[in-house]
């Protein structure tokens, strides 16, 4: 493990980080999704692909996080299935996204990008499919107005609901059983943060009260109750730490179950994941990798298993997406609570191949050159140093709603990003 390690992060020194931000990142995992014959695999230096439904070592392919920003933007888009296609956000407007005025994204096989209508100018925060199909949007654009929209295409277009012209920033966004609409919305300069609730399909919405914390939160779906829209659990996203609530009433009370400390690393006090398993236990993973069992009020920590990011339970057992620097492999499952068996590490991917004048193949190729050899898919011989495209010497971005990047996604931590949310039956 240790000549491992010496490796990647020898080979990640050659390359300069400005130019390919993404590619040079240490590669961790980040989530999973499934749907149909289809599962998507989020990372720090990139998606992976798969399209064969049992998804094995051989059918995954790799995507950049290029492909939709900047080689320099600080911002990991977030990426989730939708019938037909792949949706991402990048959280940002600027210089520093793929199209200028547009934050989310949309393709049908990987290879080619485009906005949704409906959508132009937003600073998208948050998206989450429902296993009947409907996406849900929420924006957070700063010092202006924001609202949910709904698309009933597969996130093709988007339409405003009920709620709109809101001045909070909303950004957690799901679904819960029998098609119920939830929303968090924040507000910064008050600490009063809310539940958003809607029977309707977004016509009419409720408030719910969130109980406040010791700072400023974002307040984030983690998952819900498959079958009970009454039952489910927020991420409270703080500065310093997070919180886990959870409810049973539909947020008429709420039930404070785990209140992380700030650690010697920022990403170890987060809630990345929440896994609600068939026997009704919550599995809940944590920034240093730890997962926690949650029983009712109950909390328990799980004293020995793998360092991990993500869980997802289905029908062959709880599939958990690991930091490859830590566990030697990328994604395991385990049966009946056993010992996790990989089933793909870094070393089994390959590129998607796409035609040459599709975006994707024509920014992927360089980052490509560089991820292929840290996964040692590429041999280092005969493998020259990637050619770097001209970089303009811009400034971070800053005014506008790209100044509050820090606030709704600390810079350079993926891991201070939950999933992008849907129902427990979505992930």
């Amino acid at each position: 493990m240790g000549m491992r390690l010496s490796f990647i992060f020898g080979a990640l020194l050659l390359v300069p980080t400005v130019a390919q931000g993404h590619a040079t990142q240490a590669a961790d995992g980040v989530d999973w999704h499934a749907r149909g014959d289809r599962a998507l695999l989020e990372t720090t230096v990139g998606y992976l692909l798969s399209t064969d439904p049992s998804h094995p070592r051989d059918s995954w392919r790799w995507v950049c996080h290029e492909a939709l920003s900047e080689s320099d933007s600080v911002a990991i888009p977030r990426y989730t299935l939708v019938d037909g296609g792949v949706l991402a956000i990048i959280y940002t407007l600027g210089d520093d996204a793929f199209i200028n005025d547009a934050s989310i994204y949309r393709s049908s096989d990987g290879c080619d990008w485009s906005p949704p209508s409906g959508l132009d100018g937003q600073l998208v925060g948050g998206i989450a499919a429902a296993d009947s199909g409907e996406v849900l949007a929420v924006t957070s654009n700063v010092g202006a107005d924001n609202g949910a929209y709904l698309s009933l295409d597969s996130g093709e277009s988007f339409a405003p609901t009920g709620l709109s012209g809101d001045a909070r920033i909303l950004q957690g966004v799901g679904w819960a059983a029998g098609g119920r609409m939830l929303v968090g919305a924040a507000d910064f300069a008050t600490g009063d943060n809310a539940l958003l609730i809607s029977d309707d399909d977004g016509e009419t919405w409720v408030e719910r009260a969130l109980p406040a914390g010791v700072e400023p939160e974002e307040p984030r779906i983690l998952t819900t109750h498959p079958t009970d829209p009454d039952t489910l659990w927020m991420r409270m996203n703080g500065l310093g730490a997070d919180r886990l609530l959870g409810t049973v009433d539909g947020g008429e009370s709420w039930t404070e179950l785990l209140a992380l400390s700030p650690g010697a690393a920022t990403a170890d006090s987060d809630l990345l994941d929440g896994t609600l398993l068939p026997d009704g236990t919550l599995l809940v993973t944590q920034g240093d990798g730890s997962m926690h069992e949650v029983d009712g009020d109950s909390v328990t920590t799980r004293a020995d298993g793998p360092r991990v990011r993500a869980t997802t339970a289905t029908q062959d057992g709880v599939l958990h997406v690991a930091d490859p620097l830590v566990e030697p492999w990328l994604l395991g499952l385990s049966v009946n609570g056993g010992d996790v068996t990989p089933s793909l590490d870094l070393g089994d991917l390959d590129r998607l191949v796409c035609p040459a004048e599709t975006r994707t193949a024509v920014v992927c190729e360089d980052p490509w050159q560089l991820v292929g050899r840290v996964f040692g898919v590429l041999e280092p011989e005969g493998v020259g140093e990637p050619t770097l495209p001209p970089q303009d010497d811009r400034e971070t971005p800053c005014g506008g709603s790209a100044a509050w990047l820090p606030l709704l996604l600390p810079l350079g931590l993926v891991r201070r990003t939950p999933r992008v949310e849907g129902s427990t039956g979505s992930h």
